[in-house]
């Protein structure tokens, strides 16, 4: 379904408001004539709550915040995003968060020859071994 250009859009407000009722729906203008009326905080652009409210079913309190008081929350989802992302491209990276400097991973991996090798070592002799004691 197309959306009519200019079309009135309602927005029902949920939770507790001075002026505004749980459950009636209101238009963008209405809750910006509010903000720049009769609200403590300050006003707020129309622009502002229309592009709070574009995605969601529902308005609330804290939509009717002015910009400074607001942004607090916007900046927690966006740190939120941010760490998201960053995990991400870790993964995609191969950085897994237990990667080992290039040094150390060098030490490892002769760490990890060196066991090998000795482990080698010791089943080659206790095979000579064997076949020695078998003959005898």
């Amino acid at each position: 379904m197309k959306r009519i250009k200019n079309e009135t859009v309602l927005k029902p407000f949920v939770g507790e408001h001075e002026y505004f009722q749980e459950g009636k729906s209101y238009t963008y203008r209405q809750y910006t004539d509010w903000t720049v009326q009769k609200s403590a905080n300050g006003p707020v652009k129309y622009d502002t709550i229309k592009g709070r409210l574009n995605n969601r079913a529902y308005c609330t309190a804290e939509e009717l915040l002015p910009v400074h008081m607001f942004q607090s929350q916007e900046l927690k989802v966006k740190r939120k995003m941010e760490i998201a992302k960053k995990r991400k491209n870790d993964k995609r990276s191969g950085f897994h968060g237990n990667k080992l400097p290039q040094a150390d991973s060098l030490l490892y991996e002769q760490t990890v020859w060196k066991s090998v090798f000795s482990q080698a070592m010791l089943r080659s002799s206790i095979t000579e071994f064997t076949c020695k004691w078998g003959k005898q």
